[in-house]
C-alpha cells in the first residue's frame, strides 16, 4: 500500500502518468483499476488524466447516467482501449453482469476503470486488480491511497 498527497489538477497529471507508465497490464484478461472514494475525490478527474495519457482526445465525462464508456486507444504497446465504468446507480453486482461484465474482463487488451466498486461487490474481479481510493484533504488536496487487491 502507497499513499500519496496530490496538491492540484497538474500534479494529478504527473500521478497518472507515473501510475499507467509503471501499470503492468494483465497477462489473462482485461487489466482492472477499481476507483474508491466520495463524490468530487477525483476518480473522474483521474480518468480524464488517463485519457490523456493514452492519447485520447474525445472529451471523457462521468458515466453516472449511461453506467459505461469506451474510448479507442490508438497508439500504446499493451492497451487498445479504456473502459470507464461508474457503478453508483447500480443496484448490485447482478447489474453488472447484465451490462457484459465476465466478456468485458477477459478480453485482452483493455484498461476498465471502475467506480463505485463497493456497490457491485461479489463480481469477480481478477486477481491482478488494482485500487486508488481517493480522499478530500484541505485546501482541496487529494490523498490517493494505492494498493493491489
Amino acid at each position: 500500500m502507497e499513499t500519496f498527497l496530490i496538491k492540484n489538477k497538474k500534479e494529478l497529471d504527473s500521478f497518472a502518468d507515473n501510475f499507467l507508465t509503471k501499470f503492468e497490464p494483465s497477462l489473462e484478461g482485461a487489466s482492472l483499476v477499481l476507483l474508491e472514494g466520495d463524490l468530487g475525490s477525483g476518480k473522474t478527474t483521474f480518468v480524464q488524466s488517463c485519457a490523456r495519457y493514452f492519447g485520447i482526445e474525445e472529451a471523457l465525462t462521468s458515466p453516472t447516467f449511461v453506467i459505461q464508456k469506451s474510448y479507442p486507444i490508438k497508439a500504446h504497446q499493451n492497451f487498445h482501449k479504456l473502459v470507464h465504468i461508474d457503478a453508483y446507480r447500480l443496484d448490485g453486482h447482478k447489474d453488472l453482469e447484465y451490462l457484459g461484465w465476465e466478456e468485458l474482463i477477459q478480453e485482452k487488451g483493455i484498461i476498465i476503470f471502475l467506480e463505485w466498486p463497493l456497490i457491485v461487490s461479489g463480481i469477480h474481479f481478477p486477481h491482478d486488480t488494482v485500487s486508488l481510493s481517493f480522499s478530500i484533504l484541505e485546501n482541496e488536496e487529494r490523498k490517493i491511497i494505492f494498493s493491489k487487491k
